[in-house]
């Protein structure tokens, strides 16, 4: 896990069903967004903190503002299956900007 100081995030999950409650994550609706910035990442899901921070990068040298918290969605499936972090991944990220 990596934080960047007040650093949100907020993850995509399809959910078929009522979800659990639980004390570290809210269930709630991703608003649209005009503009985001945006990559896709390959590779390990231990990784992926670098991948924020060069979209991060990216936001600093291209003069934008954060305007919401990080999206991340999970075409390869749950990062985690039966307690087991899986070794490969393919992630959206985003974060939407003020241009």
């Amino acid at each position: 896990m990596f934080k960047i100081g007040d650093f949100s995030k907020l993850g995509q999950v399809s959910v078929l069903k009522a979800a659990p409650k639980h004390p570290h994550f809210k269930i709630r609706n991703a608003t649209a967004e005009e503009n985001v910035a945006a990559l896709i990442y390959e590779g390990p899901f231990r990784n992926v903190g670098s991948a924020v921070l060069v979209l991060l990068s990216w936001i600093g040298i291209n003069e934008r503002s954060i305007s919401g918290p990080v999206r991340e969605l999970h075409p390869s499936g749950p990062a985690h299956i039966k307690g087991e972090v899986q070794e490969k991944a393919v992630l959206e990220l985003q974060i939407p900007i003020k241009t």
